[in-house]
């Protein structure tokens, strides 16, 4: 870097054009475009650029934006790598939008964010950059006037301008029970704090989205129901119940919604009957409030973070340009890779909570908002500007613009099916519950969303129309240590019937928008389920119709990490044709949870053993060659580049111990072949099959 420059006369002499280093940079203006901060679209332009010549163009000193650039990232503490060791800097711009660098040189990956310090408006006449856009410095506070007005701004502009995010006030959909937490125009120190039942008319209220933790001291019971109605005192009250309360008086408004105070935790015909209506309670929120690091609710949301400081802004200086002191730089603060965790982004509840508002305001890390139409953050930039970052659900976070587009019935059939597994089952079934009978309840709000949209009818989290042989296609994603047996919360061929991650078979091999053919799909004859008005199952079995044959399997332990190597013989083919992950027959086969060996009436190898789940956290070491039925759920056809691909997809059962004729899920087998190579295990699973039927449970 030049620390020095040459006097004003020079520096308004110097080239303020690009060089030939960095003339990729789109700094002209293009008329109506914007910028989409969480891709790479075609407003804005990516660019990369070998860090020697970044650095030997701006160590020259004749081109503005490859100072602007170098000098920035060596503010990051960006550090040339060795002579003979690569270099890249990778720049996306777009006319009056912030530059995003990305420096990869040596191991050192900086994401930063150039800007100008925003002022009183978005096109102030006072940059002295104009092509280079506007951010905001992030305070070391959050608790601020600044970011309350910030805050007032955003759903100010979202009331006046989106329609979608409007709710309709119906008083039916108001929640039964609310906090009032006084007048916004009495004194602070005049409001009382009570519950009140049927307020009258159309309310706007606060929501609370909140981990209670491991104390959940304060909460309305029966015998405190009465006392809640006359007054709570502030002292009684949680951190986070404080915090909620100190936002909704801050934003002007009265009302608050908390589940453990507003639903008497004790009462059970009260918990059925307010729990069912959750899904309305948020949706028709005026505004939810998201604490989303609190781990419970005596810690709070208000808080500054330790992370904040990451994002402290550096200045540029270009004052050999003459240009003034408006340019810092800063790592690139984004929602999806803030290291604070979100307790929130693990509960099961707390998935339909932060979906289904019209608007959402997290605090966090930062503070940032989303409704249906937009998002924005404290740091200027929007929730989500960092585009070299990966897409919010490879981070295991909701993703709300794609739940709009899933509401607004943007999705076909095809796509609508793979949004349900692999968003909302994928995210849900990672996510943890303090009550195991709450599994189905919890997702309740999701079901009559999809429900509604598919007009499909759901059982136990499957659904049974056109989509039944994918749907039942899931798969354990715990290796190692295998999941657990759910049979409280479910059947066995429901996903929610184990603990853990789960994905779908078929979606997982081929891209959900491809041109798929299904054959000799497995048909549902009749389902029988018993579930109470919340959505707990207490019951639930499937009569289906399909091909199926008979096959051995058997696995033993070889490696440390507890994984069992499995093998299938299809039943009347000899043990050389048994059937294991390889990449000639492109085999996987997955058990659901740990499997033990139980005693039935059928003799299998001269024993009387069957396969059942087992309630443990490893595989047993060794299970020897074991009767199962192998029920195909459909043959998958999809033209590829390298030719037609085919897959099968069958489920692993077992016969019930307390039931004749009915079985039970313990995995799934799924074997793939291309037309011109096939290997003769992969064969053997594609020949000609009997037809059954069954019932699982």
């Amino acid at each position: 870097m030049r620390p020095s420059w040459k006097g004003p006369g020079y520096s308004f002499t110097r080239p303020q054009t690009q060089c030939l280093v960095c003339r990729g940079l789109h700094l002209k203006t293009t008329q109506g475009s914007k910028v989409h901060h969480s891709s790479i679209d075609d407003t804005s332009r990516l660019v990369r650029i070998d860090a020697f010549d970044l650095a030997e163009s701006a160590d020259a000193g004749d081109c503005l934006w490859c100072s602007l650039v170098y000098r920035s990232m060596i503010q990051l503490g960006a550090e040339l790598p060795e002579p003979e060791m690569a270099g890249r800097v990778t720049v996306v711009s777009s006319h009056g939008e912030p530059f995003h660098v990305e420096w990869a040189a040596s191991r050192q990956r900086i994401a930063a964010e150039i800007f100008q310090v925003a002022a009183l408006t978005r096109h102030d006449e006072r940059l002295t950059i104009p092509e280079l856009g506007q951010a905001l410095d992030i305070g070391p506070d959050i608790m601020t006037d600044k970011t309350f007005d910030l805050i007032t701004d955003w759903i100010a502009q979202c009331d006046q301008s989106h329609e979608d995010c409007k709710i309709s006030g119906s008083p039916s959909l108001a929640p039964k029970r609310l906090i009032d937490v006084g007048d916004p125009l009495q004194l602070a120190h005049e409001h009382l704090i009570k519950l009140v039942e049927n307020v009258a008319g159309p309310v706007a209220y606060v929501a609370l989205s909140h981990c209670w933790g491991l104390h959940q001291g304060f909460t309305t019971t029966i015998a405190t129901l009465r006392d809640r109605q006359k007054n709570i005192e502030w002292v009684e009250l949680p951190k986070t119940f404080q915090d909620s309360i100190f936002v909704t008086r801050k934003l002007g408004l009265r009302y608050l919604w908390i589940d453990s105070l507003c639903i008497v935790q004790d009462d059970d015909a009260d918990w059925s009957a307010e729990s069912v209506k959750m899904h309305n309670i948020y949706e028709h929120s005026y505004l939810t409030v998201a604490a989303a690091v609190a781990k419970g609710d005596d810690v709070g949301f208000l808080q500054t973070s330790e992370e904040r400081a990451r994002y402290d802004s550096f200045l540029v200086d270009l004052s050999d340009f003459g240009k003034g002191e408006t340019v810092r730089v800063r790592e690139i603060h984004d929602y999806r890779t803030t290291r604070t965790k979100h307790i929130l982004d693990s509960r099961a509840w707390t998935l339909q909570e932060v979906l289904i508002p019209p608007r959402l305001l997290t605090f966090s890390v930062t503070v940032f908002f989303e409704c249906r139409q937009g998002n924005a953050c404290e740091c200027g930039s929007g929730a989500f500007p960092d585009p070299f970052c990966a897409p919010i659900r490879s981070f295991d976070k909701p993703d709300r613009a794609a739940y709009g587009t899933f509401i607004r019935g943007e999705l076909n059939r095809t796509e609508l099916y793979g949004y349900w597994k692999s968003t909302i089952v994928r995210e849900y079934s990672q996510r943890e519950l303090t009550r195991p009978n709450d599994y189905l309840p919890a997702l309740n709000a999701m079901i009559r969303k999809f429900r509604t949209i598919s007009d499909d009818t759901c059982i136990a989290g499957i659904w049974q129309g056109e989509d039944l042989p994918c749907q039942l296609g899931w798969y354990s994603l715990r290796t190692g240590q295998p999941s657990l047996p759910m049979p409280q919360r479910g059947p066995t061929w429901s996903w929610i019937s184990i603990d853990g991650p789960v994905l779908f078979m078929v979606y997982k091999r081929y891209n959900p928008l491809a041109s798929i053919n299904i054959t000799q799909p497995v048909r549902l004859i009749e389902s029988s389920v018993d579930i109470t008005p919340t959505g707990l199952m207490r019951s639930g079995a499937l009569t289906l119709s399909g091909n199926a044959c008979w096959g051995f399997l058997e696995f033993k332990i070889y490696s440390d990490d507890g994984e069992p190597m499995c093998r299938l013989r299809r039943e009347g083919y000899d043990k050389s044709t048994s059937c294991f992950p390889t990449t000639e027959s492109s085999c996987v086969i997955r058990m659901d949870t740990a499997i033990r060996l139980d005693s039935v009436d059928a003799t299998v190898n001269g024993q009387m053993a069957t396969l059942q789940r087992a309630n443990l956290r490893q595989h047993a070491e060794e299970v020897p060659p074991t009767r199962v039925l192998c029920l195909l759920l459909g043959q998958w056809g999809v033209d590829m580049s390298d030719g037609e691909h085919k897959d099968r997809c069958f489920l692993l059962l077992t016969p019930a111990i307390d039931k004749q004729d009915a079985y039970h899920r313990i995995g799934i087998f799924d074997i793939t072949y291309q037309s011109e190579v096939l290997g003769e295990r992969a064969k053997i699973w594609f020949e000609d099959l009997g037809s059954m039927t069954l019932t699982l449970e």
